[in-house]
């Protein structure tokens, strides 16, 4: 049984100092249209992540393989997070990494980007970074900042798990500054 879960701040009130609610959902892929309120945030700013998602994975992991029997087979299913579907800014969050503007702010690559008229620019070698080689070293090392609560879930590939952000690559135009400095 698999989950894609995803989280997100929206902003409550019109107020610069104004709450924020942040939803942790899931879905189950095999179940397309359930939709599942894991855990809810409300407070200023965004929510400490190791307090928000480590209750939903300890849960997850407590369910572990669910097992029933159907027609004379029993039937055994790990429920396992593999997909964290989130937005370039909650994905920083979420996983404890670097903002994607900032210096080693990719979540796939080891590069350290440069800065051309007040932008982030990453040139993209096959490189990849991952948590656990941070936590060797015992210090914040390419983005990331440190442990994440998700290390901890069943399933989910910290790198190759997390979708890249539709809404900041592509409406707001990124893809196509980044297209327009490939090409000219």
């Amino acid at each position: 049984l698999t989950l894609t879960m995803n989280t997100d701040g929206a902003r409550v009130f019109n107020s610069s100092h104004s709450s924020a609610l942040w939803p942790l959902q899931c879905v189950v892929n095999e179940l397309l249209v359930h939709i599942l309120l894991a855990a809810l945030w409300f407070g200023a700013g965004h929510p400490d992540m190791v307090m928000f998602l480590n209750p939903f994975v300890n849960k997850i992991n407590r369910i572990g393989t669910i097992t029933w029997e159907s027609g004379g087979h029993v039937m055994n299913l790990r429920v396992q997070i593999v997909c964290c579907c989130v937005d370039a800014p909650a994905r920083a969050a979420v996983l404890n990494m670097k903002q994607f503007n900032r210096y080693y702010g990719c979540t796939w690559c080891l590069q350290k980007g440069t800065y051309l008229n007040g932008k982030q620019l990453l040139n993209h070698r096959i490189d990849l970074g991952t948590v656990p080689s941070t936590l060797k070293k015992g210090e914040p090392s390419y983005g990331v900042k440190g442990p994440t609560p998700l290390m901890n879930a069943q399933g989910p590939d910290l790198v190759w798990g997390v979708n890249p952000d539709y809404l900041h690559c592509v409406l707001e135009g990124v893809t196509k500054h980044v297209c327009e400095n490939w090409l000219t």
